[in-house]
């Protein structure tokens, strides 16, 4: 893994415990049944339309319609060429949407895709340096709020990418067993707490947690995850496993210690200790299946029969997803 990949999650995992999370209401979104069909007439392709397909996007996921809502993402991209021709900004915005949702909507195997469209919606970021300033512009709402549709485009952008150049140079057969579990969870479904500062961002796919941005405190976990694994992947243990607690202490401050959504961190954490020489981080991996078992059998008391003690008798783990479901999917696998 190149040294450009390490520094791109690092960047975008820096200090992002700093910003504040707290509730705010829900923007209702058409039914997806009954979604307005659009004009294709360049007159009447306003920010109204726009609207409504990005609407659109989330209503069709919440219903599981992920053909539907991809589709709807590749209309934006067109949408967009006829309503805002050059703007940079704008063309960054929607090809790092479609680029997250090729990676989030049609899986893991379209990584090339998403590593493509990634790379273009970077190069429209770098040009937005370039591209004078609209503040007349329908979709900009002052100086503050277009800053942070910036940041936002900025970290889906680098997020997605990251994530698709360590599909692409994954080694299957050499790191499977230090892979976090890629189990299909409701992500697309995530409606928590966003600060309320990106209220003011027009695009509703931007704003964190509303179903289709990763809310911020979830996004910071899995790029501590990701970084920890790219890590891993490069056999530097040490910082990946510093990584892997860091994403397992934010878990378990936003979910609990002992809750499920620590099993994954939990399960890497091991095999990178597995690993390390020493009676020490041999003492340490027990303690860690220790914990593995408890709240395994914690959740085989409550849910029925548990696919991780399956993992911490070393049988067969290939039916661990289709019994666990997280919330949502923190943890996909490269």
């Amino acid at each position: 893994m190149s040294q450009s990949l390490e520094g791109i999650l690092f960047l975008f995992s820096y200090r992002m415990d700093k910003l504040t999370i707290c509730n705010f209401s829900a923007i209702p979104v058409p039914n997806p049944t009954t979604s307005v069909s659009l004009t294709w007439s360049p007159l009447l392709m306003d920010i109204n339309q726009v609207a409504t397909v990005e609407a659109n996007v989330i209503a069709c996921l919440k219903a599981s319609l992920e053909d539907e809502a991809f589709s709807n993402l590749v209309k934006l991209i067109a949408i967009n060429r006829i309503t805002n021709g050059k703007k940079m900004m704008r063309q960054a915005q929607y090809l790092a949407c479609l680029s997250y949702g090729y990676q989030f909507i049609k899986g893991s195997g379209y990584a090339l895709q998403s590593d493509e469209h990634s790379e273009n919606a970077r190069k429209c970021l770098l040009s937005c340096a370039s591209e004078p300033a609209r503040p007349n512009d329908s979709d900009v709402v002052g100086d503050s709020a277009n800053s942070r549709t910036m940041m936002l485009i900025i970290l889906l952008t680098y997020y997605t990418l990251a994530r698709s150049k360590l599909l692409l140079n994954r080694i299957s057969t050499e790191h499977t067993n230090s892979e976090v579990s890629d189990d299909k969870a409701e992500s697309r479904t995530e409606r928590t707490t966003c600060s309320s500062s990106y209220l003011d961002v027009t695009s509703l796919l931007l704003r964190p947690g509303e179903g289709f941005f990763p809310p911020l405190k979830h996004l910071q976990i899995r790029l501590c995850t990701l970084l920890g694994k790219a890590l891993a992947n490069q056999e530097k243990l040490l910082t990946a496993e510093e990584h892997y607690s860091k994403g397992l202490e934010l878990t378990g401050n936003l979910f609990g210690q002992n809750s499920a959504e620590t099993i994954p961190i939990l399960q890497a954490l091991s095999q990178i200790y597995q690993k390390r020489p020493g009676d020490d981080a041999m003492q340490t991996v027990i303690h860690l299946n220790e914990k593995l078992m408890k709240i395994s059998r914690n959740r085989q008391d409550t849910e029925g029969n548990s696919p991780f003690l399956y993992f911490c008798y070393g049988f067969d783990t290939s039916r661990r997803t289709s019994t666990f479901n997280l919330p949502f999917n923190l943890y996909r696998s490269p």
